[in-house]
């Protein structure tokens, strides 16, 4: 009960904090567009079924000031297949995933250097693309995490990332693929008209 009241609490100071901050907020809205490149990484019970594969994600984020803002990831996912001993596997199994959710972001100098990091949660569809394998059917699931990018000018910014993924898929009792993805993502702000 106390840690569900801390918890709480938390969760409270932590939306009164940036509810308040947007307002302070000096920059105008601006629309980010980017990359993901990485590693995907099965976790829990999905490692009976999958090995390590790649992901790479265009996504889109309009924030509406330094640090609140709604983003949208289209995720491409492959996993080599971990065969089973008696059952015909295929060699690979394909997802596409499309979910959208809120970002928060930290804009900080170090020195020099125009640094900001950033958290996401976003729901959304996944879908098999390769027919009988552990993804093979659509379904919900979340994406979420962070990362930090480093500006290379005003408009281009380089970042490492990593998010936990979980779709609904009938593949363990659980039913549910889990996975890892991570790796460096480029971001460009779009000029504003």
């Amino acid at each position: 009960m106390r840690q569900r009241n801390a918890w709480l609490f938390v969760t409270a100071a932590l939306a009164s904090w940036l509810f308040v901050r947007p307002v302070q907020a000096e920059e105008a809205s601006k629309v980010l567009a980017g990359l993901d490149l990485g590693a995907a990484i099965p976790v829990e019970k999905t490692t009976d079924r999958l090995d390590t594969g790649g992901t790479f994600s265009p996504f889109v984020a309009y924030m509406m000031n330094d640090y609140l803002g709604l983003a949208a990831q289209a995720q491409v996912v492959g996993f080599p297949n971990d065969n089973r001993p008696g059952i015909r596997d295929k060699d690979a199994t394909w997802a596409l995933g499309v979910h959208a959710g809120p970002r928060i972001a930290e804009p900080f100098t170090i020195g020099d250097m125009n640094v900001e990091a950033y958290q996401t949660f976003q729901v959304g569809v996944f879908t098999g693309l390769s027919g009988d394998t552990p993804i093979s059917r659509t379904s919900w699931g979340f994406s979420t995490g962070g990362g930090i990018n480093l500006a290379l000018n005003d408009a281009l910014s380089v970042g490492a990332w990593a998010r936990y993924n979980q779709l609904d898929q009938r593949v363990n009792p659980t039913n549910e693929v889990q996975f890892v993805t991570t790796g460096i993502g480029l971001t460009y702000i779009l000029p504003a008209r």
